[in-house]
């Protein structure tokens, strides 16, 4: 299997599967940032940063998020290192929460505000365009969710895996987490994901659930020129 388009996984689905979504041309593109700010450059290079300035605009912020920690020529205004894990043999179903359903754009004041409580990483307001997302409720109460983000061709990320504190500790993001993998196995995709360095916790569910660590990858926002 060839894992390389998760290399510059931002870029690899801009240029496949999200070609939809992509705004710009040449050397750099990004999605709508309503759906997720992240940008996607062909390489970290002039050629990459001169495209990625134009698409930007001045004083524009861009979260870059390579498999390189390349200085750009723009300060970095906040960096992450980010476990990138990988899927290879397909997760199994699982055994479905009582509560769990699929979420759709009725639900997404709820999505936000159970993001804006537990901070999984962007999600805006259009994100659940991406696809694939599920959640789990209590009393008729979003409680917990997850979906998928970036598509290179051939895999999907599993992503915006939250559970309000109040309910952690039930199973709920394994379960959540099997469930949009089996959707994405169904389609012949592997799944992928990031978890940050220092969530010792989470990454050890992922690696119980049969994730590999594949390698460190750089969240780097950069500010262009004014």
């Amino acid at each position: 299997m060839d894992l390389s388009r998760l290399d510059n996984p931002v870029w690899s689905a801009l240029t496949t599967t999200h070609a939809g979504f992509a705004i710009g041309a040449g050397a750099a593109r990004c999605y709508p940032p309503e759906v997720t700010p992240m940008v996607g450059i062909r390489a970290a290079d002039a050629e990459g940063y001169a495209a990625l300035a134009a698409l930007s605009g001045p004083g524009g912020r861009a979260p870059l998020f390579l498999d390189t920690d390349v200085p750009p020529p723009f300060p970095v205004i906040y960096a992450r290192d980010i476990v990138q894990m990988v899927h290879i043999a397909g997760l199994p179903a699982p055994e479905l929460a009582a509560g769990m359903v699929p979420l759709g754009s009725a639900d997404v004041a709820e999505m936000l505000a159970l993001v804006d409580l537990t901070k999984p990483g962007p999600f805006g307001p259009r994100t659940i365009e991406l696809g694939d997302y599920v959640g789990i409720r209590e009393g008729g109460v979003l409680v917990a969710m997850a979906g998928v983000r970036m598509r290179p061709a051939g895999f999907s990320e599993i992503s915006g895996v939250c559970v309000h504190p109040d309910w952690q500790g039930r199973g709920y993001g394994r379960a959540m987490t099997q469930a949009v993998g089996a959707v994405i196995a169904g389609r012949g995709e592997t799944a992928f994901l990031h978890v940050k360095t220092d969530n010792a916790a989470a990454r050890r569910a992922y690696l119980a659930l049969g994730f590999d660590d594949r390698r460190t990858m750089h969240l780097r926002v950069v500010k262009l020129p004014d």
